[in-house]
């Protein structure tokens, strides 16, 4: 018997792979859609990829209008980051004054302050205040 035959069959390789890989599948696939649709495709039910005018529109002669005030949660965030970034200016300006005035109880206050707004997994960046720099994030918390 030879060898390339089992139990009278033929044995046969894999056919070769004629779909395209992975990698470039990634590569060609279109941006993900916006979260925010503008009105007409919301009525539609359509896509819509978030340009202005978007090309649904475009295509169908409509006006692209895009409902600013409809997302609450997109609302409610900015206001939160709005206001944790004022808290931060007013802190930073506190801290500011502090220096200014060298009134060592008043920094260290402070200091205090910014550290407990620190989220606890980042290191504590405000240690040495003056003498470093530090690109770490303020934690999101309400002041």
């Amino acid at each position: 018997m030879v060898p390339s035959q089992v139990n009278g069959l033929r044995i046969l390789a894999p056919a070769p792979d004629t779909r395209p890989s992975r990698v470039t599948d990634v590569a060609v696939r279109p941006a993900k859609r916006k979260s925010n649709a503008c009105d007409a495709c919301k009525k539609r039910k359509t896509r819509c990829h978030g340009d202005h005018p978007c090309d649904k529109c475009t295509q169908a002669g409509t006006k692209c209008l895009f409902a600013g005030d409809v997302d609450k949660r997109k609302k409610l965030a900015l206001h939160n980051t709005e206001q944790e970034l004022n808290a931060i200016r007013s802190l930073l300006d506190q801290l500011v004054a502090a220096f200014d005035s060298g009134n060592d109880a008043d920094i260290q206050r402070l200091i205090d302050i910014a550290k407990s707004k620190v989220n606890t997994k980042i290191p504590s960046c405000i240690s040495g205040a003056a003498s470093r720099t530090c690109n770490h994030s303020l934690a999101s918390t309400n002041s």
